[in-house]
């Protein structure tokens, strides 16, 4: 392109290659506009043409080099051609998947050792290329199958690319003893002469292929003993059986199933379990004979319980091996695991309820795969009645590659406690006696509108007046109170409670503070309380002595408030199993 007009200045040096004339003058840039629904053809020019300056044209002594040059230094840019893309690749995953595998799943994870990817692209003649990254990789970071096109070039497949031909195969890897899983993500893109490319992207899921069926290796032993099960219940509760229960069902499925009971509904809504059991559902080979765990921990809001359980297990295991080990000191960890010939459960029992919402697993020293990949925890109070704490028998779980390594920390959701304040909505007093300097047993009833009892709670009652602390009994501190006929009362049945021994206190308006703290779960028991029907409430009942002096039974009795307290900690190495500072309500 020859341009519009030149300076009389223009000299370009004797030797150069012209990369630029300032002086001249050229049209504005062109702009090429595609349909709706249509793109620039790669290769086929420029969206935006404009004129460029050629940089071949050289100047001698004896003139321009190119005669070409003499004409012209310039020339326009190509514009492209506008076409309808090719149609995106679109997948179909081969395999025993036990929910459904599309592009906006998270996970493609089937039952079994292989799975088989088909792709596709309804636009007849295109070429598919794919890139597949294997070890897990975060999503978004695949690259592409392809080079960048460009006005001048169309796409050509670069290093990392495949031209699809058959379907692709993803299996587990076995060596020995250990089976590696397959964790991959795919990228594509189809191309075809004369029209633009389809979408170049991941195709969606992670594509994660395990070495189990997600079934109890027939290579491994079975468990002979009895195996605890969770309490179960129907989704109406006005339905008591399992049959009933199951009947209705088939006429309403969507209101009657047969569901385990929620921790939060059992054993008054105590969330505190002094037994779990670990019940293992898979390993992570379908060949292997055994399961093995180098560490089992149970945590709190994150923290590990510093409480050290006894372990055991009715199943089958090499002496040097046993459950024990599962709760050794991290140090041991090198040298100590379980080594499970069967799949019996491991107990825990902690010796007393404590609170816990998660735990973790520490790998064995050897051997992948014995890796549990599926199971059960389940909790109880009293290791008769067990609750469904953590269903993880549902999809495969990948631990950790790495030998002697540590999970991540599974939350059990289920079982779950928030730091929370309730105020009593009133406190009734009764008590034994009002002659002056006598021993008198008040037993207070306090109402709360909305409250589970979880051990660790807090209870306070303060603004007690006209009581005198007594003096401590044999083996106590100045300020104790010795609780007795201690229940709570909750929508479903009132049960005994155990407290911890109180502290009263001299407040300095003279009045009296009582503290005392939920020690362990209330245990369902046949109980006659005062409370009224369907409210919730608690019960105790405790000694201080009448001020000396006159007086008479209509004589002032008042508690000017109270609250419940329940802790954001929770202490298992202590009896009380929680901390906590009072919150003195006046």
């Amino acid at each position: 392109m020859i341009p519009s007009s030149f300076s009389s200045g223009f000299n370009p040096a004797y030797g150069t290659v012209v990369g630029s004339i300032s002086d001249a003058k050229f049209n504005d840039t062109a702009q090429v506009s595609c349909a709706a629904g249509t793109a620039i053809v790669p290769g086929s020019g420029s969206p935006n043409p404009r004129c460029l300056f050629r940089s071949d044209c050289q100047f001698l002594s004896t003139g321009w080099k190119q005669d070409y040059c003499k004409r012209s230094r310039g020339y326009f840019e190509t514009g492209g051609t506008c076409n309808v893309p090719v149609d995106n690749v679109v997948f179909t995953a081969a395999g025993n998947f036990p929910t459904a595998c599309t592009a906006s799943s998270a996970t493609c994870a089937p039952d079994g050792i292989n799975m088989t990817i088909t792709l596709s692209t309804p636009t007849v003649g295109a070429a598919i290329y794919y890139t597949m990254a294997t070890n897990s990789p975060a999503a978004g970071t695949v690259p592409s199958p392809i080079t960048p096109s460009s006005p001048s070039s169309a796409s050509s497949p670069s290093s990392y690319g495949i031209l699809y031909q058959n379907p692709i195969l993803i299996r587990s890897e076995r060596s020995g003893c250990d089976s590696s899983p397959v964790a991959a993500r795919l990228r594509a893109v189809a191309i075809m002469p004369g029209r633009p490319n389809s979408a170049d992207a991941e195709l969606g899921p992670l594509f994660k292929v395990l070495a189990s069926s997600g079934s109890w290796p027939s290579t491994a032993g079975t468990c002979q003993a009895t195996v605890p099960q969770p309490l179960y219940q129907c989704s109406e509760s006005s339905i008591t059986t399992k049959a009933q229960c199951e009947y209705m069902g088939t006429y309403f499925p969507a209101d009657y199933q047969w569901v385990p009971v929620q921790p939060q509904k059992a054993f008054a809504g105590c969330l505190a379990y002094r037994f779990a059991a670990f019940l293992p559902r898979s390993v992570s080979s379908d060949e292997a004979t055994a399961v093995s765990l180098g560490g089992l921990t149970f945590t709190f809001r994150n923290t590990p319980l510093d409480v050290m359980p006894t372990v055991w297990s009715e199943g089958v295991y090499p002496a040097a091996e046993e459950p024990a080990n599962l709760v050794l000191p991290s140090s041991a960890f090198i040298v100590a695991k379980w080594l499970g010939m069967d799949n019996c459960p491991v107990y825990f029992d902690f010796g007393m309820p404590v609170v816990f919402d998660g735990y973790f697993f520490n790998t064995s020293n050897d051997c992948t795969s014995r890796d549990p990949t599926r199971w059960l925890m389940l909790v109880s109070p009293d290791g008769v009645n067990w609750i469904l704490a953590d269903d993880q028998s549902t999809a495969s779980t990948i631990l950790t590659p790495v030998r002697q390594g540590m999970s991540s920390i599974l939350t059990m959701e289920l079982l779950q406690q928030t730091a929370q304040t309730t105020y009593f909505q009133s406190v009734q007093i009764s008590e034994s006696s009002t002659v002056p300097g006598a021993y008198n047993m008040l037993t207070l009833q306090l109402l709360v509108a909305q409250y589970d009892p979880k051990i660790g709670t807090d209870i306070i009652v303060s603004g007690l007046y006209n009581f005198v602390v007594p003096p401590p009994q044999p083996g106590h501190t100045q300020g104790t109170v010795i609780l007795s006929g201690a229940r709570v009362c909750v929508l479903d049945g009132c049960y005994p409670m155990l407290l911890e021994d109180a502290t009263a206190t001299t407040d300095a308006d003279l009045s009296t503070t009582v503290h005392t703290i939920l020690v362990q779960c209330p245990q369902p028991a046949a109980s006659t309380d005062a409370c009224v029907a369907n409210a919730r409430c608690l019960l105790f009942s405790f000694e201080l002595i009448n001020p000396p002096g006159p007086g008479t039974p209509s004589r002032p009795l008042v508690a000017l408030g109270g609250s419940l307290v329940i802790p954001a900690k929770s202490l298992t190495s202590t009896v009380g199993g929680a901390e906590g500072a009072a919150l003195l309500v006046s």
